[in-house]
C-alpha cells in the first residue's frame, strides 16, 4: 500500500469519526424531546478493484419501527380524546354528589327531593304551620337550585366544548402546516441525496402532537413528502396557504345544537366535516365535538325531562310549586336551568296548605288532602317516585361519566406500554451514545496517529531525495 493510500484511508477515518461523533452528539442532545427518534450513521466500507480505500460516508437513518409507531399515534389520539370528555364532566360529577353515601347525607338530587318530600310529610302534623310551610318553600329552593345549578354546568361545559374545539382547529392547521413545510424540505434535500434525520424528527414531533389532536394516520411517499388523513377518511392538506380546517366562535345557549345550528360546524376547505371527526377517542377535537353535540346535551335532555316531569305532577296535585324564573317555558329545550320556586306560592306559603287547584281547600286550616296528594305524587302514586327518577337520572349520568374514567384508564396503560416500547426501538440511550462517543475517540486518535506517522513518512521520504 502506498503513502498516498495510507494517508487517504486514515483521512476519511477521520471524517467518518467525525461524522459518527456529531450524530451521537445530536442524539444526546434531543434525548428528551418528544417524538425524536435516534439517528444511526451511515458509514460503508469503500473498494476499488478489490482494494480496500478507506470509509464512504452515507445518508444519517432513524431507528423507527413504522408499524409500532402507527399503534402510538392511534392510542395518543384515544387517551387526548377520553382526558378531553373526563376533564370536561368533572364539574358534573363534583355537583352530582356521592351515590354511594348514605340516604340524606349524599347531597344529590335524589335527596334533595327526598327531603322535599319529608318537609311535606311533616307539614301534615300541622298543615297552617308558618315554619313548616317555610321549610317546605326552602327544600324547594334546594331541589331547583341543584337542578339549575347541574344545568348551567352542563352548559357551561357545553361553551368550554366548543372554545376548545376553535383551538384545537387552530392547532391542527399549524401542526399540518408545519408537517408541510418540512415535507417540502426533505423532499428537496432527499432528490439532492443530502441527509434528512434532522428535518424528520422534527416533522416527527409535529406529527405526535397532531395525533393527540385528530385521529389520523401518515403515509410517506418515495419521496418523501408525508400525507395526512383522518381515520373516518379525510385529506387533510398540508400545502396550503391556510389551514384546510375552520371553526368559528360562538357563544351557546340550551337551543344551540349542530347540525340545526350550522355555525357550530367544522368545515374542511369549506365542507362540513364535524360528524366525521366526532369521537370519544378521535383526539381532543373529537372529544370536544361529542361534548358539545352528543353527550352534554343528551344530559341536559334528561335533566329538563325530569324538571319538567316534576313541576307538572307537582301542579297536577294541586299547587304549582315549581315555575320558570326565565323566558323558558315547561316542556322547551333548558327548561331546567330556569326552573325556581313559584313566586306566587312564596308570596304565600299557605298555598302549600290550601291549594290553588279546582276543588282545593282554601278555608279548613286542617285540611291535609291537598298536603297529602302532594307527598302521593312524589312518592310516585305507585310507580317510580321522584326521588326514584333523580337517583335513576344521576345514576344513568355516573354511569356515563365513570364509563369513559375506565376507557382512560385502560386506554392510557396500553399508551404507557407502546410509549414504553417506541422507547426501547426509537428512544435514546444516554449511556449508549457516550459509550460510542469513546469509542469513537478512540478511533479518531488512532487515525490521526496514522495521518502523522504517514506525515512523517513522507518527510523522511522527500529529505532523503532531497540529500
Amino acid at each position: 500500500m502506498s503513502l498516498t493510500s495510507a494517508l487517504s484511508i486514515a483521512t476519511s477515518g477521520l471524517s467518518a469519526t467525525q461524522y459518527e461523533m456529531s450524530v451521537a452528539s445530536q442524539n444526546i442532545a434531543n434525548a428528551s424531546t418528544a417524538g425524536y427518534a435516534t439517528e444511526t450513521a451511515n458509514i460503508s466500507s469503500s473498494t476499488a478493484a478489490g482494494t480496500g480505500t478507506g470509509v464512504r460516508v452515507g445518508l444519517t437513518g432513524r431507528v423507527v419501527d413504522q408499524a409500532l409507531q402507527a399503534s402510538l399515534y392511534g392510542s395518543n389520539a384515544s387517551v387526548a380524546g377520553l382526558t378531553t370528555l373526563s376533564n370536561g364532566l368533572a364539574p358534573i360529577t363534583a355537583l352530582q354528589g356521592s351515590t354511594s353515601a348514605d340516604s340524606g347525607s349524599s347531597d344529590t338530587l335524589a335527596d334533595d327531593v327526598g327531603n322535599l318530600q319529608s318537609s311535606l310529610t311533616t307539614l301534615e302534623t300541622d298543615p297552617s304551620s308558618a315554619s313548616g310551610q317555610q321549610a317546605v318553600l326552602s327544600a324547594a329552593g334546594t331541589v331547583a337550585t341543584a337542578i339549575s345549578s347541574t344545568a348551567n354546568a352542563y352548559q357551561d361545559a357545553r361553551q368550554g366544548a366548543q372554545d376548545a374545539i376553535v383551538s384545537d382547529v387552530d392547532q391542527i392547521n399549524t401542526s399540518l402546516s408545519q408537517i408541510g413545510s418540512l415535507s417540502d424540505q426533505i423532499v428537496s434535500l432527499q432528490s439532492r441525496g443530502i441527509s434528512t434525520a434532522d428535518l424528520e424528527n422534527q416533522r416527527a414531533t409535529a406529527m405526535s402532537t397532531l395525533s393527540s389532536l385528530v385521529s389520523v394516520n401518515f403515509t410517506e411517499t418515495s419521496t418523501g413528502d408525508m400525507l395526512v388523513t383522518t381515520t373516518s377518511g379525510l385529506s387533510l392538506p398540508t400545502h396550503q396557504q391556510s389551514g384546510p380546517l375552520s371553526a368559528s366562535d360562538a357563544t351557546l345557549d340550551a337551543t344551540s345544537t349542530y347540525p340545526d345550528d350550522t355555525a357550530l360546524a367544522v368545515t374542511l376547505d369549506g365542507t362540513d366535516v364535524t360528524a366525521s371527526l366526532s369521537g370519544a377517542t378521535s383526539g381532543s377535537l373529537g372529544a370536544n365535538i361529542a361534548l358539545r353535540d352528543t353527550v352534554l346535551p343528551g344530559m341536559q335532555t334528561q335533566l329538563d325531562q325530569f324538571a319538567q316531569n316534576l313541576t307538572s305532577t307537582l301542579a297536577d296535585a294541586g299547587v304549582p310549586l315549581f315555575a320558570s324564573g326565565g323566558s323558558t317555558a315547561s316542556g322547551d329545550t333548558g327548561y331546567s336551568a330556569d326552573i325556581e320556586v313559584n313566586p306566587t306560592v312564596s308570596a304565600d306559603p299557605g298555598l302549600i296548605q290550601s291549594g290553588t287547584s279546582s276543588g282545593s281547600n282554601t278555608t279548613d286550616t286542617s285540611d291535609t288532602s291537598v298536603i297529602a296528594a302532594l307527598v302521593d305524587a312524589l312518592n310516585g302514586s305507585g310507580g317510580t317516585s321522584l326521588s326514584g327518577q333523580a337517583a335513576s337520572l344521576t345514576a344513568s349520568q355516573a354511569t356515563t361519566i365513570n364509563n369513559f374514567a375506565t376507557q382512560l384508564t385502560n386506554e392510557t396503560d396500553v399508551q404507557t406500554a407502546l410509549s414504553t416500547k417506541v422507547a426501547s426501538v426509537s428512544g435514546v440511550s444516554v449511556d449508549q451514545q457516550m459509550s460510542d462517543i469513546v469509542a469513537l475517540q478512540n478511533a479518531y486518535s488512532a487515525n490521526a496517529k496514522v495521518v502523522s506517522a504517514v506525515q512523517t513518512m513522507f518527510t523522511a521520504l522527500l529529505n532523503a531525495i532531497g540529500s
